[in-house]
C-alpha cells in the first residue's frame, strides 16, 4: 500500500494532502486505520474513522494535514487486535525544498 502525500497543496497554505492506493494482495489480509498527531500534542492520535478499515476502502481515506503534524498508519491482520506496525510521517520533516510558492510536490512511499 502506498500513502501519497502532496505537499504545499493548496499552494502556500503551509498544508498537504493525504491519500492511500496501490493495494497489494498482502494488504487485502490486513486491516488499517490512520490518525494524526497535532502540533503539541505528541501524545494523542486522533483516528479518522472510528474502528479499522480493509485495505480495499483505504483508498476512500483523504484528508488534509497542517505543517507540524503527523500522519500515523497501523495495520493488524484481519481478526487480530495486536498491531503489526506502526508507520509516522512528519510533515515538516519530509517536507521537500521543492514545494514552495506556488509549486506543489507528490511524493509516494510505501509501507508495510
Amino acid at each position: 500500500m502506498n500513502i501519497s502525500i502532496l505537499f504545499n497543496w493548496p499552494p502556500g497554505q503551509n498544508s498537504a494532502s493525504v491519500s492511500f492506493s496501490g493495494l497489494t494482495v498482502d494488504d487485502i489480509k490486513h486491516e488499517f486505520r490512520v490518525g494524526i498527531i497535532r502540533k503539541n500534542e505528541e501524545d494523542k492520535i486522533y483516528w479518522l474513522k472510528p474502528g479499522w478499515v480493509d485495505a480495499e476502502n483505504m483508498h476512500e481515506i483523504k484528508f488534509d494535514m497542517q505543517i507540524g503534524e503527523k500522519v500515523v498508519v497501523e495495520k493488524k491482520k484481519k481478526g487480530s487486535k495486536e498491531v503489526l506496525t506502526r508507520n509516522i510521517w512528519d510533515i515538516e520533516e519530509k517536507w521537500p525544498s521543492s514545494a514552495v510558492g506556488s509549486s506543489s510536490t507528490v511524493i509516494p512511499w510505501t509501507f508495510h
